[in-house]
Order: C-alpha cells, then sequence, then structure tokens
C-alpha cells in the first residue's frame, strides 16, 4: 500500500514539475527602479494631499500671510488667495513667553468645534522667522460650515514626551497662546 502510494506521489510531483516549466513564458523584463522618479512621484501626491487637506502649517511666515497678535482684543479679517486663507502668528520656536517646549500643538476652532490640529516638533524650526503660518483651504472652511464669525487659532506648547522630564511625570502644557480671525467671504 505505501509502496503504491509513494509512486502516486512520485508521479504527481513529476508532472507538476514538468508541467510548470512547459506552461510559464518567458516574461519581459522589469523596468530597473529610478530612486529620483519614485521620490518625484511621492512629492507631487504629498503636495496635491496638502492643497486639499483644511490646513496645513508651518514654521516661518509665508508670504502675503496676514499677521495675527496672539491674545489681540480684535479678530483679524483675513483675504482670500488663490483658495486659501493664510495667517501668521509671531511665536518663537522655543515655546511661548520663552519658556522651553518640545512640541506645539496647533488647533482651529470654530466657537467649541475643532475644525483642524497638528503637532509640530520645534526640533524642526531651526533658522525659522519665529512665525508659525497655518494656511487654510478656503473651500473646506466653507464645505465646514463656518460662518462669518471668528475662528480661534489656539498654540499649546509642551514637552517632549519621552524628554527626562516627562518620564517621571505626565507632561503639563507649559503656556497658551489664542489669536482670532475671520476667513473673509468668497
Amino acid at each position: 500500500m505505501t509502496g503504491g502510494l509513494a509512486i502516486f506521489v512520485t508521479i504527481v510531483g513529476l508532472t507538476i514539475w514538468s508541467w510548470d516549466g512547459l506552461s510559464q513564458p518567458e516574461s519581459a523584463p522589469r523596468p530597473e527602479f529610478n530612486a529620483d522618479v519614485r521620490r518625484a512621484m511621492v512629492a507631487d501626491a504629498t503636495a496635491m494631499e496638502r492643497d486639499s487637506a483644511f490646513a496645513k502649517v508651518s514654521w516661518g511666515e509665508a508670504p502675503g500671510a496676514t499677521p495675527i497678535v496672539a491674545g489681540g482684543q480684535a479678530p483679524v479679517t483675513v483675504p482670500i488667495s488663490d483658495g486659501r486663507a493664510v495667517v501668521s502668528l509671531g511665536l518663537a520656536s522655543t515655546g511661548i513667553d520663552g519658556r522651553k517646549a518640545g512640541l506645539l500643538s496647533v488647533t482651529v476652532l470654530d466657537g467649541d468645534r475643532r475644525l483642524f490640529g497638528n503637532v509640530l516638533n520645534t526640533g524642526d524650526a531651526a533658522g525659522s522667522t519665529g512665525a508659525l503660518t497655518v494656511s487654510l483651504n478656503a473651500a473646506a472652511v466653507r464645505e465646514a460650515g463656518v460662518s462669518t464669525q471668528p475662528l480661534t487659532l489656539r498654540v499649546a506648547a509642551a514637552e517632549a514626551v519621552g524628554s527626562r522630564r516627562s518620564r517621571d511625570r505626565e507632561p503639563e502644557p507649559l503656556a497658551l497662546a489664542e489669536a482670532r480671525f475671520i476667513v473673509s467671504p468668497p
């Protein structure tokens, strides 16, 4: 019985081996991988995603940005240019009120409703102009149902998680800055 099974397995194995070798046509050679082309494709896709995002935040003052001041009494009206409303808040990359911070949490609020949030590492701000720029997609702002009421830009500085001090205790916010602005209607 086992001899018959061994012969059967051998015949099936030889059939599969010979069939596999005969049935596969030669495939076309794969194109050579080009890292520069791949990087360019990823950069284009990332730029398109960022442009369509609700907002983007970056270190430094952007050309054409409307300057806003933390704690200002009256909200600043921000015009729409090229489909975006761009505000720039003067803020030292080391934190708020000169205290050392590892992270800055940036939030855009419509009343109590959070529209956008991002966290920036202060280590990425080397050489910046001491400003934080938020660029809002005007179409996305309109789709969110934002009225002509002021939006609030809230920036909270905190210790970097994983720093020596934060391992011993929960990191606390070091300081908070808020500024109000209105995206001008189209």
